[in-house]
């Protein structure tokens, strides 16, 4: 009876204290760590979005300045930190005009373009500097006439500044030994260079090949020549030339006998003296020497 007594006690005084040592001991119980939120829920508002921007402004977003207020527990509104704010999605654009653009320089101006050219001013034009040119001219040289030389030389120039030339020769040679004049014809065969590119008109320089002939009744005369010669050719009203020139030119010229003038010059006479007058004869020697070379000429030019 005792034992009864004493159990339905402590079963009475545990069911009395269970309450309180639940409540106590429960993390879920009100106003414990992990108590059930009862205040309101906190709610972000986003500011109201722009327009679609223009199709010719590119947009870029801002962050906002200040981050916005949330509530805690205990209905209390704090502002968070700057430094504490996580991230936030875009809130607002803005135009990209507004920042700095490297990339965006103005680009450089085309570059004019040439002045339109009138091919019937550049044809005037070309056709002037060609009736300026002097293409052809012809002259006769005497200078040397009192020394028996007379020349005359005709010049053409297909370019400005390039000229060639013919010129004839005709020389009366006195030969000591044979008492006479012998006649020579030389052909001068040439080209001159004009620097200023006006034809056949001005300063000029180049060189020449010579072939010369000759003959008698006793033999035939040959000589070649190389020479060169430089000077000024003045066109004056585009017809009348005047030229002055010097020069100088190196021949090598021969001699032979025609056939049976030995004979007939040694019938005769004896064997002995025969054979002397062959031995002083200089036919089939050549004679290497230099000629001057001189123009003072009077001409007209087309």
């Amino acid at each position: 009876m005792c034992r009864r007594l004493l159990l339905l006690a402590a079963v009475t005084a545990l069911a009395v204290a269970a309450p309180r040592i639940a409540h106590a001991q429960s993390p879920f119980a009100p106003n414990g760590p992990l108590a059930p939120w009862s205040a309101p829920l906190p709610v972000r508002t986003l500011p109201a979005q722009p327009s679609i921007p223009d199709a010719h402004t590119t947009t870029v977003p801002v962050a906002p300045s200040s981050p916005p207020a949330m509530s805690v527990p205990g209905n209390a509104r704090v502002a968070q930190p700057a430094s504490a704010a996580p991230p936030s999605a875009y809130t607002g654009w803005a135009p990209i005009d507004a920042l700095p653009q490297p990339w965006s320089a103005a680009p450089a101006a085309a570059p004019s373009p040439p002045p339109a050219v009138d091919a019937r001013e550049m044809n005037r034009t070309r056709g002037a500097r060609d009736s300026e040119r002097i293409w052809v001219s012809a002259l006769v040289n005497p200078v040397l006439a009192p020394w028996g030389r007379v020349a005359g030389r005709i010049e053409i120039a297909p370019l400005a500044a390039h000229a060639l030339y013919f010129e004839f020769s005709k020389i009366d040679f006195y030969i000591t030994n044979l008492e006479r004049q012998v006649p020579v014809y030389e052909y001068d065969f040439g080209y001159h260079l004009f620097p200023q590119g006006h034809g056949v008109s001005g300063f000029y320089l180049g060189p020449r090949l010579i072939l010369a002939r000759g003959e008698t009744d006793e033999g035939v005369g040959k000589a070649t020549g190389i020479g060169g010669d430089l000077g000024y050719q003045f066109v004056i009203a585009g017809h009348l030339v005047i030229n002055a020139g010097i020069g100088a030119a190196h021949f090598t010229a021969s001699a032979e006998a025609k056939p049976g003038y030995i004979d007939k010059v040694l019938q005769g006479i004896s064997s002995e003296e025969a054979s002397a007058f062959g031995a002083s004869l200089s036919f089939g020697q050549s004679v290497d020497f230099w000629l001057p070379l001189a123009t003072l000429g009077i001409g007209a030019a087309f």
